[in-house]
């Protein structure tokens, strides 16, 4: 079926009058973000399974981490270590309990201290951004860490269950 310039005209009107209902009955897209127009501490609260890679020195690392926030500072959870050449997970992986206070700016930008166990003396400085914020939480955070020898990235899910929705 060859399309003529008629047919075409035709469904570009179509589709037009089509988005055009949408937009009356507010189905049309959302131009804004939706959320917070300022976060606090607040919206870094709960559950998060976190995944992230990158170098520690000249080795090439990935991890796997369980992340809880408590929406008022404070965040603490386990770092599972994989040596390079061994899968996610696997038994000879190093786990980690960490702790660390952290901020959320008005922004959605943080930071946080994170300090491991058993050594509390040294402090990781860790950025990140708050993302996908819905129901006054984040259910997605972004972290970058890069004060050398780490250089490390990741993102952290809000964990839910079905009676969550």
């Amino acid at each position: 079926m060859r399309l003529t310039t008629r047919r075409f005209l035709a469904l570009l009107v179509l589709a037009s009058v089509s988005l055009l209902g949408w937009g009356l009955t507010g189905l049309a897209p959302v131009t804004e973000a939706q959320g917070p127009k300022t976060f606090s501490n607040k919206h870094f609260d709960g559950a998060y399974g976190f995944v992230f890679s990158g170098f520690i020195g000249d080795q090439y690392t990935v991890a796997t981490a369980t992340l809880i926030a408590d929406g008022n500072g404070g965040a603490y959870g386990t770092v599972y270590l994989n040596p390079p050449g061994t899968p996610l997970g696997a038994p000879d992986g190093t786990a980690m309990s960490y702790s660390s206070p952290y901020t959320v700016r008005p922004d959605g930008t943080g930071f946080a201290e994170v300090s491991f166990a058993p050594d509390p003396a040294t402090v990781f400085n860790v950025a990140f951004v708050l993302t996908d914020v819905r129901g006054g939480v984040a259910h997605t955070v972004l972290f970058n860490q890069n004060t050398a020898p780490f250089f490390l990235s990741g993102q952290a899910i809000r964990q839910a269950s079905r009676d969550d929705d």
